[in-house]
C-alpha cells in the first residue's frame, strides 16, 4: 500500500475482494436497499449467472433478486413457516360503517357576472 497525501493510504493496488459462492438453502441477511442497514434474512433459493442470487424474504414471503455483494451467510436457521392441522375457529367482527365524506364547500358566483347572461 502506498501513502498519499495527508496520509491517506491508496486501495488502487489492491483485488476486489473475492466473495464465495452460495448454495441453494443458505440463510443470508439481506441488505436494504434503500438504507443500506441488513435488517432483512432470506434463504437462497437459486443461484445464477454474474452472481446473482433468488433470495425468498422470511418477513414478506417475497422472492428478491440480489447481487452476491448484498448478502451475508448467517448461521441463524430461518424458521419454516407455521402451518397449523386445525384451521383458526373465524369470529365475525362487525364491519365499521364506510367514513363519511367531507362536507364540499359551496362555490358561488361573483355578483359583478350578475349582469351577463
Amino acid at each position: 500500500m502506498q501513502m498519499g497525501e495527508g496520509g491517506n493510504i491508496l486501495m488502487a493496488n489492491r483485488a476486489p475482494r473475492q466473495l464465495p459462492p452460495l448454495a441453494p438453502g443458505t440463510c443470508v441477511r439481506v441488505q436494504n436497499q434503500a438504507s443500506n442497514v441488513w435488517d432483512h434474512t432470506g434463504l437462497v433459493v437459486e443461484a445464477l449467472l454474474h452472481k446473482q442470487y433468488i433470495i425468498r424474504l422470511d418477513s414478506s414471503g417475497r422472492m428478491s433478486l440480489r447481487n452476491r455483494r448484498h448478502l451475508r451467510p448467517t448461521s441463524v436457521p430461518t424458521p419454516p413457516p407455521a402451518q397449523s392441522e386445525a384451521p383458526l375457529p373465524t369470529t365475525q367482527t362487525p364491519t365499521p360503517p364506510p367514513p363519511q365524506p367531507h362536507p364540499k364547500r359551496q362555490v358561488k358566483r361573483p355578483r359583478w357576472l350578475d349582469d351577463y347572461v
